[in-house]
C-alpha cells in the first residue's frame, strides 16, 4: 500500500520476504529468524533511504516490485521470492531486503506482476519482461516459451506501448493507438483470442 507523500506500507504473510521488512540482531546484522507475518501495517523503510519515495507498487504471488523516485530517474526495486527469476536481479535468489533491479536502461513508468513473472514499461514505451516463462507469458517467442528469464529482457516485437497488465499466467498491453494485445496461458479463453498466442 502506497500512502501519502509516496510512503510504502505492507502487511500480511511474510513467508518469502515479500513485505520488505527485516529483523536485525543486537549487532545490527540480519537476524537468523525472520517474522513469518505482519498483521498490522508496517512502514517499508528500506525503500525510503536518502529521501526516496514510492511512485507505484505491484505484487505477485510472493514477490513485490516498486517504482522508486528520488534519484536521477524512476527506478525499479524488487524483493521477496525469486525462484523463477521474477525479481529481475540476474539470479534466482530470494531477496530479504529491497534492491534496485539492474539492467533497465530507461526510467520506468509502470510495473505489473503475475504469479511468478514481471513486466515493466519504460517512459519511452519499451516493454521489459522476466520471471517464469511457462505458458509463453513473457512474450519472448516459442524458443523461450518454457524458459525462465532472470534479467529484464526487452520484448522486441512490441513497441509504442501505453499500459501493461499481468494476470496469474497471462500478460497484456495497450498500445498508444488503442490496440489490446494479449499472450500467455489461454486454457479457458482468457486471452480473448480463441487460440494460443505469442506476440
Amino acid at each position: 500500500m502506497s500512502r501519502t507523500q509516496g510512503e510504502l506500507w505492507s502487511w500480511g504473510s511474510h513467508s518469502r520476504f515479500q513485505l520488505g521488512h527485516f529483523e536485525l540482531d543486537n549487532n545490527g546484522e540480519l537476524a537468523a529468524v525472520q517474522k513469518a507475518k505482519y498483521p498490522v501495517p508496517q512502514f517499508v523503510a528500506a525503500v525510503h533511504e536518502t529521501g526516496r519515495s514510492v511512485k507505484a507498487v505491484a505484487c505477485g504471488q510472493s514477490h513485490t516490485m516498486a517504482i522508486v523516485t528520488g534519484g536521477d530517474c524512476d527506478q525499479l526495486w524488487g524483493w521477496g521470492f525469486s525462484g523463477f527469476g521474477q525479481l529481475g536481479m540476474g539470479d534466482k535468489v530470494d531477496q530479504l531486503i529491497p534492491r534496485q533491479v539492474p539492467g533497465i536502461t530507461e526510467p520506468v513508468k509502470q510495473v505489473a506482476c503475475g504469479l511468478t513473472h514481471t513486466l515493466a514499461l519504460s517512459e519511452g514505451g519499451t516493454l521489459w519482461c522476466w520471471g517464469e516463462g511457462r505458458f509463453g507469458k513473457l512474450g519472448l517467442g516459442p524458443d523461450l516459451m518454457t524458459e525462465d528469464v532472470a534479467s529484464p529482457t526487452q520484448i522486441e516485437t512490441l513497441s509504442e506501448i501505453a499500459q501493461v497488465f499481468a494476470g496469474g499466467n497471462q500478460s497484456a498491453c495497450l498500445t498508444r493507438n488503442g490496440s489490446l494485445i494479449t499472450w500467455g496461458w489461454n486454457s479457458n479463453g482468457q486471452l480473448g483470442l480463441g487460440s494460443a498466442h505469442l506476440p
